[in-house]
């Protein structure tokens, strides 16, 4: 745990997995069960889904019968694993579980607090952007009353990426300024078309996660530099970090770190299918892109609205498109939510999400831009 702590993940690797050899032969299960759990974290950071939840599932067997507030750390790791091999209804499970044994230490340690942060995380990727923004606003508040100032970081890096959603560049400046986020300082970089900047940042963290264990960060500072460079049109080179980024990713089979990052990464990866490398990968890929947009485009049966093909990076929800048009209609924030059953601040939070999807700051500019592209 002393090397965790000091970001030494080679050295508690391998402390952990000699533990887990002294307590099998003991027959210390507790032991075994923790040391499995700091084994199977370990994994995931090196890129080894199947292999982190199946330590993480062992340790889980060891603990069966004990009330283990610990339980919380193996169903961490497994809502992480799931997120990442886009099964998201196991990611909830699991992480429903994590806080479940997490508030076991009834809010002492911050681990329902990382279980927030998960599910801000989680609701974006079921694209509910304002349920994930009321999460994380809750959870800010919870850090700074309760002092887990060592959350912080975590807690604004999913707060930026709701505001990226939403396109509002200027609260995302206010957080890179005021914590340590340069992933976030990355995606800031590209979303005002600075490919200069976000791949020298890039050039400085791919030099700092070159190491055996740091390959989960490795794998998304790849993925930045390739969508970095087709922003830039360096063609060759983009394919080239991404053809890096796909050998990473492909043993461990990750999905949703492709799939987080939208049209962009869809179009480059549809260039590598083409040109005839990695072909089975990029193909899995591309149907889950396939997937997400079908699921995307459902149909609210209750209110009769579809989603339509749209012309946007990040499409309009079925329940935004459903305000889009009573906003077109004449009615107030407040008919509306009335009319939808929904709270007040629900509608003022979506109604930001449609202005940031659509780049308008007005209702009038959103009903005009929302015609001029046969949204409504």
């Amino acid at each position: 745990m002393g090397y965790m702590q000091k970001e030494e993940r080679a050295l508690a690797s391998k402390s952990f997995s000699e533990a887990i050899t002294i307590s099998e032969k003991i027959g210390a299960h507790f032991m075994n069960a923790c040391a499995s759990i700091g084994l199977g974290e370990m994994q995931f950071y090196q890129n080894n889904l199947h292999e982190a939840g199946e330590t993480q599932k062992k340790a889980l067997q060891l603990l069966d019968g004990m009330t283990a507030p610990v339980a919380c750390e193996a169903h961490r790791t497994l809502a992480q694993v799931f997120y990442q091999l886009n099964d998201l209804d196991k990611a909830q499970y699991h992480a429903d579980k994590w806080m479940e044994f997490a508030l076991l230490y009834d809010k002492v340690l911050d681990r329902y607090i990382m279980c927030e942060i998960f599910l801000a995380r989680l609701n974006l990727a079921l694209k509910d952007t304002a349920k994930a923004g009321a999460l994380i606003e809750k959870t800010i508040k919870s850090i700074n009353q309760n002092h887990f100032v060592h959350r912080k970081n975590e807690a604004a890096e999913v707060q930026s990426l709701i505001f990226l959603r939403q396109g509002n560049l200027k609260a995302v400046k206010e957080l890179v300024k005021t914590h340590k986020l340069p992933f976030t300082e990355v995606r800031l970089f590209l979303a005002e078309k600075n490919t200069t900047a976000a791949l020298t940042l890039l050039d400085k963290l791919k030099n700092k996660f070159d190491k055996d264990f740091w390959q989960r960060e490795r794998l998304e500072v790849i993925i930045l530099e390739a969508l970095s460079y087709q922003m830039n049109k360096t063609k060759e080179k983009a394919l080239e970090a991404i053809n890096e980024a796909l050998g990473l990713a492909e043993t461990g089979g990750f999905i949703r770190i492709f799939i987080d990052e939208g049209k962009p990464m869809e179009d480059l990866l549809s260039e590598v299918n083409n040109a005839g490398t990695m072909v089975n990968y990029t193909e899995k890929l591309l149907k889950e892109f396939k997937a997400e947009k079908l699921k995307n485009k459902s149909i609210d049966l209750s209110k009769g609205y579809e989603q339509k093909e749209q012309p946007l990076i990040d499409p309009l929800s079925p329940r935004e498109l459903e305000i889009l048009k009573l906003i077109a209609d004449g009615l107030s924030n407040r008919k509306i939510s009335e009319q939808l059953f929904l709270e007040l601040s629900t509608i003022k939070s979506h109604n930001q999400n449609i202005f940031g999807k659509l780049g308008v700051e007005r209702r009038t500019e959103a009903v005009a831009r929302a015609r001029e592209l046969g949204l409504i």
